[in-house]
């Protein structure tokens, strides 16, 4: 008797195509990471595998939602039901559609989906084999997918020989990280302007003058140190956000169990700093780590901490630690310009929408472009 195949999703790592490396990230790609994931924000959801074969294979791991949309089709976050409550106004939804997406979350900070290629592959042989796979599998109305400005034209290309409809939206959204030879403090300091590097000099004097003390805490220490950031979390700058912002993330008992469980992960670590003096704790940022990458997770810092500069001083931390551990990837996984300056590599990120073929695929995107049109309609438009 022939043994059924195991379930996509739960194979293990090494029969799969790799991770890309950035803009993507590794850390959040692995199908370990995505089952965690679905335990705590996927309920309802439906999980479906878009994957080719062959020395150009690819892979999406996506959820299937029958979702309520406006016309225009965007999603502000709301990738998934768990987001709701997040957003401020959600969209009074009209059309139950079937809509297809990543598996992502505000809470769990994965918002760049999880594109995985065969090592070696090429980028757009694989894009175009994923189209096919798509324009050969119904019961989908759309698909939301995070696309990096990198693979804009390719997806256009491999829409458009498929006849699949598209739309381009910006979401105002760049990601920032140090990979490589770069991710060393004092050539990247070396790198930066003469404002920048007086700032250090301003943060590093000020930390001592208030007897800053920063500390490492690795692996289960990390796990045991997670009480630090509930105890910031409830009175940092965050907590203090206006009512009326228009996406607010408490730091909620499901998102504390959920980085909890991430960072105990098999094959994974956390690694919290924490900057404290007399006065207390003052701040804490939290990394999850795999190999010689580490990815930003979540920071807190209260109000006092402001004068003191927390995010420099937390993140140029983060670096003397990585280079000393041999880490050679700082993913900041974050999109405050406050680390542009810190990175040799960024990428903005687009909505794209696609479209199957056929007459209701085509019907669905002239709506949806008559409210929103987005850019790139056409190849001349491509950024």
């Amino acid at each position: 008797m022939t043994p059924e195949p195991m379930p996509a999703h739960l194979r293990p790592m090494g029969s799969l195509p790799q991770p890309l490396g950035w803009p993507r990230t590794p850390l959040q790609g692995s199908p370990v990471f995505l089952d965690l994931w679905h335990g705590f924000f996927g309920k309802g959801l439906r999980r479906r595998v878009i994957e080719t074969q062959g020395p150009d294979a690819a892979r999406l791991d996506l959820v299937s939602d029958l979702a309520r949309r406006r016309l225009a089709l965007g999603t502000r976050f709301q990738f998934c039901p768990a987001d709701l409550p997040l957003v401020a106004n959600p969209e009074r939804r009209l059309i139950p559609l079937r809509q297809l997406s990543c598996p992502m979350s505000l809470e769990a900070g994965n918002l760049r989906g999880n594109l995985q290629m065969a090592a070696g592959a090429d980028p757009q042989r694989a894009i175009a084999g994923l189209a096919e796979a798509l324009a050969q599998n119904g019961g989908w109305d759309y698909l939301a997918l995070p696309v990096p400005r990198s693979e804009t034209a390719r997806w256009r290309a491999a829409a458009g020989d498929r006849g699949m409809p598209m739309i381009l939206r910006p979401t105002g959204r760049t990601f920032h990280a140090c990979i490589g030879a770069q991710a060393n403090w004092e050539r990247l300091r070396s790198a930066c302007s003469h404002n920048e590097r007086k700032n250090e000099r301003r943060a590093l004097r000020r930390a001592a003058e208030a007897d800053l003390r920063l500390t490492v805490h690795e692996g289960d220490a990390a796990v045991a140190a997670l009480p630090l950031l509930r105890w910031l979390a409830d009175r940092s700058t965050k907590a203090l956000r206006p009512s009326d912002a228009p996406v607010q993330v408490p730091y909620s008992a499901r998102q504390e169990a959920f980085l909890r469980s991430a960072i105990q992960l098999p094959g994974y670590s956390g690694v919290l700093i924490a900057a404290e003096n007399a006065a207390g704790l003052l701040a804490a940022t939290l990394w999850l780590k795999r190999g010689n990458e580490i990815l930003g997770l979540i920071t807190f810092h209260i109000e006092a901490a402001r004068p003191l500069s927390p995010g420099l001083l937390l993140m140029r931390e983060s670096f003397l630690w990585a280079e000393a551990k041999g880490v050679e990837r700082l993913d900041f996984n974050a999109t405050d310009p406050l680390y542009r300056a810190y990175s040799d590599v960024t990428e903005a990120w687009f909505d794209l929408l696609l479209f199957p073929t056929g007459i209701s695929g085509r019907m669905l995107h002239r709506l949806a472009c008559a409210r929103d049109p987005g850019i790139g309609l056409s190849a001349a438009s491509a950024p």
